[in-house]
C-alpha cells in the first residue's frame, strides 16, 4: 500500500503540474505513503487507502503551489477525512440498509 500511495500522490501532483523537482525529491509522495499505510493498518478496504493517498496528494500539491510549509498536515487531514467519511457511510448504511454488509 505504501508504494501505491506514493505513486498515486506523486501522480496527483504531476496531474496538477507541480514543479517536477518537488516530485523528483519525493516531496509530493511521502504524505500519500503515510496515509495509505495508515488506512491499510486499520484493515479497511483498499479503496480507503487510495482515497487517503489522493486526498493527501491534492493537499500536498496545493500547499506546494501556494508556497506553504506542509510537513505532515496533508497526511493527518487526509486520514481524518477518510476516517470521518467511513464512519458516516457505515452509520448511514447500518441505519438505512440494515441487511447490507457494512463498509470497511
Amino acid at each position: 500500500m505504501g508504494l501505491c500511495g506514493g505513486v498515486v500522490a506523486s501522480g496527483t501532483a504531476g496531474f496538477l503540474l507541480v514543479n517536477p523537482d518537488y516530485i523528483d525529491f519525493g516531496l509530493t509522495g511521502y504524505n500519500g505513503v503515510l496515509a495509505a499505510i495508515a488506512m491499510f493498518w486499520h484493515q479497511f478496504k483498499p479503496n480507503w487507502s487510495i482515497a487517503a493517498a489522493i486526498i493527501a496528494g491534492l493537499m500536498t500539491a496545493f500547499m506546494l503551489k501556494a508556497g506553504l510549509p506542509m510537513l505532515t498536515m496533508p497526511f493527518v487531514l487526509a486520514c481524518w477525512l477518510c476516517l470521518g467519511a467511513r464512519h458516516i457511510f457505515c452509520h448511514y448504511q447500518h441505519k438505512f440498509m440494515p441487511n447490507k454488509e457494512h463498509l470497511s
